[in-house]
């Protein structure tokens, strides 16, 4: 009879509003899920904050699910709890194209639609009879607005671009469809304001779960063919800078042996030529220095911190000097980045070069990461005698310590340099965070 098919009707809706919720709760979990896996990618976050809230609001909607679990809560609550929803999803819509598409939303305009809908809490506050007055309102000056201007910008992109953008695109036809049917049922008092409420979130939380989904797919595929890339450029600028190597060893360095063993040989009886040999052999040296300087940053691009301790050994021992060099390990992390490890590369290059001038006896070098800062500690004994002193580098170093001075303080560190009981001290601090942020410029 009809109370049976009333009842059965009623069950129907039951059902159809639990499994909704349950939808999107399961969206909601997933991409939270996403979200503790990823933690820079906020979209994931505001979309499963989204998800949640719509399956939080859809047993309130039919007034059939809600009445089952809590019997006893007065329409002075239902209305209240439909009324805070309201003003937190729509800004949420608004957060999370911006996300999506960083430059389609200013700051300003993202919190003046947070401001409005603030104000708008306060009708919270006011009699039951007014609240719907204030809700229509709402609807008109935020709702409407946010989901046409979402809907406008997604489907002008998607008109632009392929893929998750248009699967995004084509859910927000649907989504401002149903939404916009839905607040003028809702306005003509009509009972199937409800249904269409439901099927605008979950055509939004499905479309867009699976548009969120493709745009990961795709930003990994970018990001692996962004990988591949680099690893093909650096393996082409290993190849060209092992051949500029060889040929400068080949071509240039063989000429320079032979003009260097040639002046020798031929002058060797003439002092008057001393000057011009001590030249010769200063630029052979030099030479020599550069191109082993360049075997150095090849090896030091696979091992960074063996190849940093390499080359410093390397040039100690051509003079005939002890280096004791010390190295945390946690900075090998820091010098995955090619930029930073030549940088800190010619930093100990231009330290060694002023040791090398002005000191004598073994070298003790130690790099380390204390308190959010890459400290660096050069010691030696210092060839002639003179009096203790603190002071800067630019007044006390050789030009060497000038240029590693301002090296240092490019990165935005500090250096401090003394000398006392005949030990010459160089030490570098370079704040961590600058050091990273060397990394992303």
């Amino acid at each position: 009879g009809v109370p049976e098919a009333i009842k059965s009707a009623a069950n129907r809706q039951r059902f159809l509003e639990v499994l909704a919720a349950g939808f999107l709760a399961a969206i909601a979990l997933y991409h939270f899920f996403l979200f503790w896996m990823q933690r820079r990618q906020f979209e994931y976050l505001i979309f499963a904050v989204l998800c949640l809230s719509f399956a939080l609001r859809i047993p309130i909607l039919g007034e059939r699910t809600i009445n089952e679990v809590f019997p006893n809560i007065d329409w002075y609550w239902q209305y209240r709890l439909g009324m805070v929803h309201n003003l937190v999803c729509f800004p949420l819509i608004l957060l999370f194209i911006r996300s999506l598409f960083p430059g389609a939303l200013g700051r300003i305009t993202t919190l003046l639609v947070f401001s409005i809908a603030a104000i708008f809490g306060l009708s919270l506050f006011v009699d039951t009879v007014d609240l719907g007055i204030f809700l229509f309102a709402y609807y008109l000056i935020v709702a409407g607005p946010v989901i046409i201007v979402s809907a406008y910008i997604v489907i002008k992109r998607a008109i632009k671009q392929k893929g998750s953008t248009r699967i995004m695109g084509l859910g927000m036809v649907v989504v401002c469809g149903f939404g916009l049917f839905a607040m003028f049922e809702n306005w003509q008092n009509r009972i199937s304001a409800s249904d269409l409420a439901i099927l605008a979130f979950v055509s939004f939380g499905f479309f867009q779960a699976i548009g969120v989904a493709q745009r990961h797919n795709e930003s990994v595929e970018n990001e692996n063919r962004l990988t591949s890339r680099l690893e093909r450029s650096k393996a082409a600028l290993s190849q060209q800078r092992q051949t500029l190597e060889s040929d400068l060893h080949d071509t240039l360095g063989g000429r320079l042996v032979d003009l260097r063993i040639q002046f020798h040989r031929n002058f060797a009886d003439h002092p008057e030529f001393d000057p011009h040999r001590k030249q010769i052999d200063d630029l052979y040296r030099t030479f020599r220095g550069e191109l082993l300087f360049m075997e150095d940053l090849e090896f030091a691009s696979s091992d960074p911190i063996r190849g940093l301790h390499l080359s410093l050994l390397r040039r100690y021992s051509e003079v005939g000097r002890e280096l004791q060099f010390q190295c945390d390990e946690a900075l090998q992390s820091l010098l995955g980045d090619d930029s930073l490890l030549m940088e800190l590369l010619h930093l100990t290059r231009e330290i060694c070069t002023n040791d090398l001038k002005y000191g004598t006896g073994e070298s003790r070098w130690r790099i380390r990461i204390r308190s959010s800062e890459l400290r660096i500690l050069q010691l030696n004994r210092v060839a002639e005698a003179g009096q203790d002193w603190d002071g800067a580098v630019v007044e006390r170093g050789g030009d060497s310590a000038v240029h590693a001075s301002r090296r240092v303080n490019r990165l935005g560190g500090s250096t401090e340099t003394h000398r006392r009981g005949g030990f010459y001290c160089f030490a570098a601090r370079i704040p961590v965070g600058a050091v990273q942020g060397t990394q992303t410029t």
